[in-house]
Parts: C-alpha cells; sequence; structure tokens
C-alpha cells in the first residue's frame, strides 16, 4: 500500500483541529508539504515545522501589534492563533526531543500571551509532587461580575502527548458557566515534562491526585463541596480513578475513556510504547513496568455521578471494555454513543480520538451542561 502524506498525517491532521487549529491554515501547510520532495520522515517533520513557524510569527507579530495599540481583544486572538500553531507542530511524535521542548515552550508562551491578553481571571500555579517535582498549571476562574466564588471546580485531566494548553477547548465552555476549571501538566506531560523532569509512572499519577486534591481543598475560591473531574483518552482514567480515591469528587465526565491495562495488546498504538519521545515521557524504562503501573488506574469504585462519551467506532477500547468500568461505579449513570462513523480516518489509520473527537464542537457544550447541572444539584443537598 502506498501511503499518502495526508493518511500519514491523518492522526495529527484531526487532533488540531478538534483542538482549534484554523482549517484554511492546515489546508495551506498541507499543500505546501505535498508540494516538496519528501526523501524521508526527517524532511516531512521539518517541512511541516517550518510552515506553521511561519504562520506563528505572522500571527504573533499581529498579536504584538495589537498589543501595543491597546486593542488586547485582538491580540489575545492572534496570541492563540500563534499557540495552535505550535500545538500542531508539538502533536509530531519526533525523537528530537530538545526540538520537542523548544517547540512545547512556544506553544505555552504564546497560550499565556492570550490568557494575559483576555478578560479571562487566571491563577498560574505549581502544585508539586516533592521539592524539585511539580505540575504547573492554570486555575481558570469564573467572571466575578456574574458567579460568585466559592465556585464549584472542575479538574480536567489529558493522557500521554498532551498538555495543559490543550485543555482549553474543554475548558472555556465550564469558566462560560461559573466553573472554576483546574488544567494541569501531569505526570509526562507539557511542563511537567520538560520543566520538571515528572515522568509517567503510576505512583507520580497518585501522588500527583493526593496534591491535587490538597491544594482544591485549601483554595479560597473553591468551594470543596462542588468538585468535578473530567478527563478524555488515558486522562478519562485519570478522572475515574480521582474521583474513585475521593468520594468528594461529586461527578465525573469521560470522554472515550483509556484505561491502558484493559486494552489487547495489539490495540496498543506503537507511538506509546516504542522510539526515544514514548520513553521520554515514561519514568520506567521496561515498557511492562509502565503498563503494570497503570493498573491503578481502575482500582476502587466511583460512587458519584458518573457520564461516559464513547463510540461504536473506537477501535482501541471498544465499548464492552468501558461498559465493565461502567458496571463498577455506583452512582447515577448516563452515556453518549457515537454512532457516526468517523470522516477523516481510513480503516488503516482509524485512531482512538477520532470518533468521539470529531464531534469535540458540541460534546463539550454536552458535557459542561452535564457538570454543571450535577453541580448544582450538589449545592442544593
Amino acid at each position: 500500500m502506498q501511503w499518502s502524506i495526508r493518511t500519514l498525517l491523518n492522526p495529527v491532521i484531526v487532533r488540531s483541529l478538534i483542538y482549534g487549529v484554523n482549517p484554511i491554515d492546515m489546508e495551506y501547510v498541507l499543500q505546501k508539504v505535498e508540494k516538496k520532495p519528501l526523501v524521508n520522515s526527517k524532511v516531512l517533520e521539518m517541512t511541516w515545522r517550518e510552515e506553521w513557524g511561519k504562520k506563528a510569527q505572522r500571527f504573533s507579530a499581529f498579536g504584538k501589534e495589537a498589543k501595543e495599540k491597546g486593542n488586547y481583544i485582538s491580540a489575545k486572538e492572534y496570541y492563540m492563533l500563534a499557540a495552535r500553531c505550535y500545538y500542531a507542530c508539538y502533536l509530531i511524535n519526533s525523537d528530537q526531543i530538545a526540538g520537542k521542548r523548544e517547540i512545547y515552550k512556544k506553544l505555552e508562551g504564546y497560550y499565556l500571551q492570550a490568557l494575559q491578553c483576555s478578560e479571562r481571571r487566571f491563577e498560574q500555579v505549581v502544585i508539586k509532587l516533592e521539592e524539585k517535582k511539580g505540575m504547573p498549571g492554570y486555575l481558570h476562574l469564573p467572571d466575578q461580575k456574574k458567579f460568585q466564588a466559592p465556585y464549584a471546580c472542575v479538574t480536567i485531566f489529558a493522557g500521554m502527548g498532551s498538555s495543559k494548553e490543550e485543555l482549553e477547548t474543554m475548558a472555556r465552555p465550564l469558566v462560560e458557566r461559573g466553573v472554576a476549571v483546574l488544567c494541569l501538566d501531569q505526570p509526562g506531560t507539557g511542563a511537567a515534562l520538560f520543566d520538571y523532569d515528572l515522568k509517567l509512572s503510576g505512583e507520580n499519577i497518585e501522588l500527583g491526585f493526593d496534591k491535587t486534591m490538597e491544594f482544591l481543598l485549601s483554595h479560597p475560591l473553591i468551594d470543596e463541596n462542588r468538585l468535578g473531574s473530567y478527563g478524555l483518552c488515558m486522562g478519562g482514567g485519570y478522572a475515574y480513578r480521582f474521583a474513585a480515591k475521593y468520594p468528594s469528587v461529586r461527578c465525573v465526565a469521560n470522554l472515550f475513556p483509556l484505561f491502558v491495562t484493559m486494552l489487547e495488546e495489539d490495540a496498543v498504538p506503537r507511538w506509546m510504547k516504542q522510539g526515544l519521545w514514548a520513553k521520554y515521557q515514561l519514568a520506567n524504562g521496561p515498557e511492562n513496568e509502565f503498563y503494570e503501573g497503570m493498573e491503578v488506574l481502575t482500582e476502587g469504585a466511583v460512587k458519584s455521578d458518573y457520564l461516559v462519551v464513547h463510540s461504536r467506532f473506537d477501535n482501541w477500547m471498544p465499548l464492552e471494555k468501558t461498559k465493565e468500568i461502567l458496571t463498577k461505579t455506583e452512582g447515577k449513570k448516563e452515556t453518549i454513543v457515537i454512532d457516526e462513523e468517523p470522516v477523516f480516518a481510513t480503516k488503516e489509520s482509524i485512531m482512538h480520538a477520532m470518533p468521539v473527537g470529531e464531534q469535540m464542537h458540541w460534546i463539550r457544550i454536552k458535557v459542561a451542561d452535564w457538570m454543571v447541572t450535577h453541580l448544582e444539584e450538589q449545592s442544593k443537598e
């Protein structure tokens, strides 16, 4: 089979679009890549980065100009466009670790500049696991003119290869509805990985949960009686375990949850277990040690209200496996099953994130409404 550039990049293209990359910019870069003779994967990676870098530089220049003129609304938009250009670059699974770090720092920097130019209230936080290990993140806060503190708070979790900046798409609808949102770089991701050398392991995830809960319970703007957890992909497993571990978490929403120890061996994608980038993210060298450590995510049972969004076309964790987890939960259970077949995927390149991820534009609204409803119910008890 001869694979086209678009087929090879399919997972990157789809995930980029799901999380806010402009589709016209995407098509422009794809056409540039397709016109260049690509003799190997390194040339593909370099061309991809160069073209997105040019766009990011243009947007950041627009942002700087707008900010200097006091036009913060435009500056916010331009800086967010620049951040998303580097997000598209970051999704390439490269073994050039120094290059990955450089791209991530640009993504992180432009996203922060966008927040600083917006009207949204937020706090930069670092939740320390130990003296030199920490999880940087943002506590996004509702408009204090519309909503009164202390606020209900939802912690959003993401999995491997993600970052706190990616979670903006899911956080924004909740903040607009008066819910504070905590978005952290989990062990093995984003600034936790690059700035604090915090690798992914079951032990680090569990310790991170403990410190996250300590932060939530001690923050003066957060209502400790109205806490929720929300996750996608492997972060869905984190959200489940966080709620199972702490009954004070009153509702849980999962988007295509991934419990890696429940997968068939062939279903685990190669990028999660092979190559320098995969190994760099993991605390334990041998692959089996990582998966054994992830067994912790299935421990315990969620007693709170539980929403699962899944797809009939998920070829990583079939619906039957998700139902096993759903059966364990003890609170009110709701499911949304996506029936639409993925439009971007071929049978050869279909991936876990696509079936539900392609519906993110409306799923995130459904989930935000569900979370608000269930958190408000807690306040009335």
